[in-house]
């Protein structure tokens, strides 16, 4: 089955039965570190962020090597 694509409604259930949006509402503990980094987002300057996000692209796509 091939779904249209476009604007999705607002919830659907994952295929394998989770609720993402539902998912989505559940608190997740930060660790103190990556709260002090969301905290501190709005005032880091632009070179700063795109440095932290391309640590974080690096880590994530090599499995954190």
């Amino acid at each position: 089955m091939v779904r249209a694509a476009g604007f999705e409604p607002a919830h659907l259930p994952r295929e394998n039965g989770s609720d993402s949006q539902g998912d989505l509402q559940k608190p997740v503990p930060l660790s103190q570190d990556l709260s002090r980094v969301v905290t501190a987002w709005a005032d880091l300057s632009l070179p700063l962020k795109a440095a932290i996000l391309a640590i974080v692209n690096t880590a994530t796509t090599k499995g954190g090597q």
